[in-house]
């Protein structure tokens, strides 16, 4: 009976594999294929952070901010650590305009991982639309009440983590 449980647990996927698959899928463009793939797996493995992030990822790629957003939030709050999870709330924070608060969490994931390259490239584009705009606000910021409270959360997270490494001034002035 033993050898005929370990032929069961074999053949049933694990969270790489769904990943894996998942990941292949969003590369190749089919962002709706990957999301597929994330809500199975997330059926069996309802707290995976990287299957989490995948999924927000799909639901971003396909114009879903809402979704994405709710996933993160969630991802967040239950793997505060999870770098990887603020480096996909940056490219959310990014792509509804939120510029600023996007270099907030990328900073975020890069202090949780300074080995994100992804990351770092990705607030140089950030800083990059920031310099290029010609008024302040001016295609950095659009509105969407689920954004504000992202970006919002993200700005009480910096100013808490400057006040915490000795930085009140910088921390008020968030």
């Amino acid at each position: 009976m033993g050898s005929q449980k370990g032929v069961l647990i074999a053949t049933q996927p694990q969270p790489k594999t769904y990943f894996d698959e998942a990941l292949a899928s969003l590369r190749a463009g089919e962002s709706a294929d990957a999301a597929s793939v994330c809500k199975q797996a997330l059926e069996q493995f309802p707290r995976d952070a990287n299957l989490l992030c995948l999924a927000a990822r799909a639901a971003l790629a396909m114009g879903n901010y809402q979704e994405a957003r709710q996933i993160l939030e969630g991802v967040t709050r239950t793997h505060p650590d999870f770098a990887v999870a603020h480096d996909v709330s940056g490219d959310l924070l990014f792509a509804e305009g939120y510029a600023g608060t996007a270099i907030k969490a990328y900073e975020q994931a890069l202090r949780l991982d300074p080995t994100r390259a992804e990351a770092l490239t990705k607030m140089a584009k950030a800083r990059q639309l920031i310099a290029e705009a010609q008024k302040p606000g001016d295609a950095v910021k659009k509105e969407s009440s689920g954004g504000r409270q992202m970006a919002f959360a993200y700005e009480i997270q910096s100013a808490e983590q400057l006040s915490k490494d000795g930085d009140v001034k910088g921390a008020e002035d968030i």
